[in-house]
């Protein structure tokens, strides 16, 4: 062990699957090690951590490796300070660019660089009632209303916002790459589609009777969900709740499908200033070739083929009236007061489905704290009916502006 190169990981939180990782990488690789850096540890606050960490990446002080999920590392990606990840991939004889499942790379990209990889990846999207969307897919608010209200609904029949995140961080979390051009630290919150975006949030109030989500969509009170999927068996549930017809509407957007990628497991970024670069890339390739745990879709394109196929295998197990017998097990499961749904086998046109809808994904979702923080608060009087929209986007162009320069 003495005569391994040691590299180290700077995390704010030690997520288990990453955790997971370095453990396995450190009793495989004969070349060099990963130690831990927690930055929670150090500061006990994860606020603190977060800006700790930040901070050691743009002035060069940080850890060879960066967990980026959650540290907004976006406002810092195009400054040089993190490793494009093309280029390992590139010169790596063993890998490629072409490995990644295009969609998610594409969205990832800032300016053709790609910064921050993760080996899974999830979906979120808009899916309802085939004869509301009409086949359609990133539709405007306008659009989408319309189509409600040809159903005789409105906003209110769309159903599955969290009851503890608001609409507005959901819908921000799904467009912010519409707004901020991370590059050049302009952005454009006093734009028409950052209006909507707000619009939406203040109308809309979900007009649940205490009926069960399965119940609700039966009687047609909802006929649209916002979720996210992370498997072919999701889909196939959320298929069979919606009786066979289910469609994929999308966020609201001001261009593309509407459905955005989410990396499931801990993203991961080099540190361009890092001593040891080669001991970087060797542990993230490692994590991106062998850090898929079953959960989501996976990055890699090998191993989402692979996915893609086991989901139309059945799974069994020995039952428990005999050794040489046999039951089969169902891959996902929704039960609540009104309906059970189990997930067996998928037919290749569900998969063909769930293979459109990853290939169609054109933005990413991500969180960003210090900008929401900022739209949240602005957007305080807007939604309580004190402040017009116009003076409310204007406040929040002002100081997202603001935000943007100071980290330039």
């Amino acid at each position: 062990a003495s005569d391994r190169k040691t590299v180290t990981l700077g995390v704010t939180f030690a997520a288990q699957n990453l955790e997971k990782a370095v453990a396995e990488f450190n009793r495989e690789d004969a070349g060099y090690r990963v130690e831990i850096v927690d930055y929670f540890s150090r500061t006990g606050d994860y606020d603190s951590a977060t800006e700790q960490l930040k901070l050691d990446v743009v002035t060069g002080k940080a850890p060879d490796i960066i967990a980026v999920s959650g540290i907004d590392y976006q406002m810092f990606a195009g400054k040089g300070v993190l490793a494009d990840l093309y280029g390992f991939l590139e010169e790596d004889g063993e890998c490629s660019r072409d490995m990644l499942v295009e969609s998610v790379a594409r969205a990832y990209e800032d300016k053709g660089h790609l910064y921050s990889i993760a080996p899974a990846f999830q979906l979120h999207t808009v899916w309802g009632y085939g004869d509301v969307a009409g086949g359609r897919s990133g539709i405007t608010f306008s659009e989408l209303l319309k189509a409600l209200q040809d159903s005789g609904k409105g906003f209110e029949a769309i159903g599955g916002f969290s009851a503890d995140e608001p609409v507005l961080t959901r819908l921000c979390s799904a467009a912010m790459d519409e707004f901020v051009d991370w590059e050049t630290g302009a952005c454009a919150f006093d734009g028409d589609y950052f209006k909507s975006v707000l619009s939406f949030a203040g109308a809309y109030s979900p007009g649940y009777t205490e009926g069960s989500y399965s119940e609700r969509i039966r009687s047609r009170e909802q006929v649209a969900t916002v979720g996210i999927l992370s498997s072919v068996a999701e889909y196939q549930i959320q298929k069979e709740l919606y009786g066979g017809d289910l469609s994929f509407i999308g966020y609201p957007v001001a261009e593309g499908s509407g459905t955005a990628v989410d990396y499931r497991a801990s993203a991961v970024a080099i540190n361009a200033a890092g001593e040891d670069q080669a001991g970087a890339w060797a542990f993230v390739k490692f994590y991106l070739l062998q850090g898929y745990d079953g959960q989501g879709f996976p990055v890699v394109k090998a191993q989402f083929d692979q996915a893609m196929e086991a989901a139309m295998q059945d799974e069994f197990t020995t039952a428990e009236d005999g050794e040489h017998s046999t039951e089969k097990l169902p891959k996902e499961y929704y039960g609540d007061a009104d309906r059970q749904v189990f997930a067996y086998a998928a037919t290749k046109e569900e998969v063909d489905a769930v293979r459109e809808l990853v290939e169609a994904a054109a933005a990413r979702f991500e969180y960003h704290p210090a900008i929401q923080d900022i739209i949240n608060e602005e957007a305080e009087g807007y939604l309580s009916g004190q402040v017009d929209l116009d003076r409310t986007v204007e406040k929040i162009q002002n100081r997202v502006s603001l935000l943007l320069q100071e980290s330039r």
